[in-house]
This record gives C-alpha cells, sequence and structure tokens, in this order.
C-alpha cells in the first residue's frame, strides 16, 4: 500500500526492508509485520513491528536511514527516536516508535529505512544477511503487508536540491502588456514566451512587439522643442502620437516549487515615442504636417525583466515586469511596463 504525497510538496519513497544482526543456533530471531506511515503534524515516522525471539532474550536495535539506490547512509540516533529505548528491547507484538524526521535535516530524495538488532546474551558471532536479496523480498510483499509509505519533505524547505523535481516540460505562452507603466502606448504591445523547464531550473525567451506604422523622420525633439528644424520653417505640436515597441529578452528561471518558477533576464529593448507636428509658412499659413522624435521618452538598449511562471497541469501562466532604461541618458525618462500571458505545456 503506498500513502500518496501532498502534490505540493515533493516525496520521500521509503523502501522497508530487515536485516537481521544475529543469529542463534537453536532459537529463530525475526522482526516481521513491519508497518510505516508519517505523521505530518508531528514531521514523523511512525514504525510498528513484531519482534519474535526468546523471551528470555533482549536486544540493541539499530536504525539507519539510507540513500537509495546508494549514497548516504544516515544512523538514527536514539535523542531522534520516541516511544522507545532502543537498548534491551524485549520480544514482543505490535511494538512501535517514532522517528523524529525533521531533526536529522536530510535532504530531499528516497530513502531506505534498516532495521539491525543484537542479542546482548548472544556471545555467538552473528551472520549477516544479504541485504539486496531481503530488499527485494521484502518490495514484492509490500502491497500485502503496508510496507511503503512517502514522506513530505516540509521539513527540509531550506535545503534545496538539484533533482528533487519531476517538473520535465517545454512551453510557450502568448499574452499582452495590459500596463504600461511608463507611458501610453498608441498601439497594444503584445508579448510571446517559449522555454524549457528540467526539475528546479529552467530557460525561457520573451518576445514583445507591438504592430504599428513608425513614422519616417529625421526630426528629434525633447519636450518643448525641435532641436533639428530647418530655417524658415514654423510648427506647433499637435495632439497625436504614436509609439512602437520592441524587445527580445532570454530569462533564467528557477523552481520555488513544483508549480511556481521565478524568472529574471537581460536582453534589448527599444520603445520610441513620436510626436505630430504641424508646419506653417513665415505667414502662418499651414502647408503640412510632420513627426519629430522625443529624444525624452525614447529608450532602447539593455532591458531588464523579472516575473513568474505558473504550471497548472498542462496550462502555463506567465507574468512579467520590464525595465528598459538601465544605462539611459541623464536627460530622458525610463520605460516599464507589465505583461500576462496563458499558454500550454508539452
Amino acid at each position: 500500500m503506498k500513502f500518496k504525497p501532498n502534490p505540493f510538496i515533493g516525496r520521500f519513497l521509503i523502501f522497508i526492508f530487515l536485516m537481521v544482526g544475529g543469529l542463534q543456533t537453536l532459537f529463530g530471531q525475526e522482526i516481521s509485520n513491519i508497518n510505516v506511515g508519517y505523521v505530518a503534524e508531528l514531521h514523523r515516522l511512525e514504525v510498528s513491528f513484531d519482534l519474535d525471539a526468546p523471551a528470555s532474550q533482549s536486544y540493541d536495535l539499530s536504525i539507519f536511514l539510507n540513500a537509495f539506490p546508494r549514497g548516504l547512509r544516515k544512523p538514527v540516533p536514539q535523542a531522534s527516536v520516541y516511544g522507545m529505548n532502543l537498548m534491551g528491547v524485549k520480544p514482543g507484538f505490535n511494538q512501535n516508535f517514532q522517528i523524529d524526521i525533521k531533526s536529522l535535516k536530510l535532504p530531499p530524495h528516497e530513502y531506505e529505512v534498516e532495521i539491525s538488532f543484537q542479542g546482548l546474551k548472544v556471545s555467538k558471532p552473528s551472520r549477516q544477511v544479504d541485504t539486496s536479496s531481503l530488499a527485494k523480498n521484502e518490495l514484492s510483499n509490500a502491497k500485502k503487508e503496508s510496507k511503503l509509505a512517502f514522506i513530505p519533505k516540509e521539513f527540509s524547505k531550506i535545503q534545496f536540491s538539484m533533482d528533487d523535481f519531476e517538473t520535465d516540460t517545454k512551453f510557450v505562452a502568448v499574452g499582452v502588456n495590459p500596463i504600461d507603466i511608463g507611458g501610453q502606448q498608441s498601439s497594444q504591445t503584445f508579448g510571446l514566451q517559449m522555454g524549457i523547464i528540467k526539475q528546479r531550473i529552467g530557460y525561457a525567451l520573451t518576445l514583445k512587439y507591438a504592430i504599428s506604422n513608425t513614422p519616417s523622420t529625421n526630426l528629434v525633439s525633447n519636450n518643448s522643442e525641435i532641436s533639428n528644424l530647418p530655417a524658415n520653417v514654423f510648427y506647433k505640436f499637435n495632439d497625436q502620437t504614436t509609439t512602437n515597441r520592441m524587445a527580445i529578452i532570454p530569462s533564467f528561471l528557477f523552481g520555488i516549487k513544483e508549480y511556481l518558477y521565478l524568472r529574471a533576464g537581460l536582453g534589448y529593448g527599444t520603445r520610441n515615442v513620436f510626436w505630430g507636428i504641424d508646419k506653417y509658412d513665415i505667414k502662418w499659413t499651414k502647408n503640412g504636417t510632420d513627426w519629430t522624435k522625443n529624444t525624452v521618452l525614447s529608450q532602447n538598449g539593455i532591458e531588464f525583466e523579472t516575473g513568474f511562471n505558473l504550471l497548472i497541469r498542462r496550462i502555463h501562466l506567465s507574468a512579467g515586469f520590464n525595465y528598459l532604461g538601465l544605462f539611459k541618458a541623464p536627460e530622458s525618462k525610463a520605460f516599464s511596463d507589465a505583461w500576462a500571458g496563458i499558454g500550454f505545456n508539452f
């Protein structure tokens, strides 16, 4: 029987097997009917077992947690065991104790629980049981005897492992900029993001573009006047404005949950603002219109993006905040916007 873990937390698969530490020539010694569960409220592993041996004997129990299939071997000290003194354990049925998982500070992984014992009054040398074959036998009987359990990893939130997420997906999301923090866009900015995520790490590429007709002009201005207007040409700013927008930003993702990733990246972006003007002759007779690029409100160069990506089954949600103007000129104004998109995980 398997205890299904909470989907918001990782898994520690416990393969329970018994390693018998001593063997008497006249009497059998056996630990059986092992059951393991997890007490979420206490962050403890609960173990029950039967110790079938001569009643006149007493035994010292040793407990280990072994990283599966091989790796860290962690002895469980008496201080982390509740409900039983591991020294001088008497034979009996339905004996139980708890292991304080939080106190062991184990990194997220799959672990085997190993139990061995020694008879205090047995002086003959003990024979070590083949634990590999015994583990296979225990696993084959797991469905019958309920010896498998999942342990949530809430107790080790501060210990990050780069391989404890099962996330492995590619994604694509499309969206729009609902908020132009740095100034109103005359045309809607659209976004496209694509990327790949493997376990805790991911990479993405964000593309942003505003569909607009960029004016063809060589006139430039600040917020008050045009600096390169030809002689004998007079003008007034009218109320017409147009903008364009483009960005390409590679970014890095880091998972804090299997379904939630934080994102940050640097790339290149542009945002140009054009103001309309009415042109006049020397008698202030209107003779045409033109555009001038506002260099105070226009930006191009390195663009910073931060945000998050949310994975909900096959649905992928992405949101971000962009800042253009990290190395802007002193007289110019930085531009920032926020965007959100929705897509699919493949």
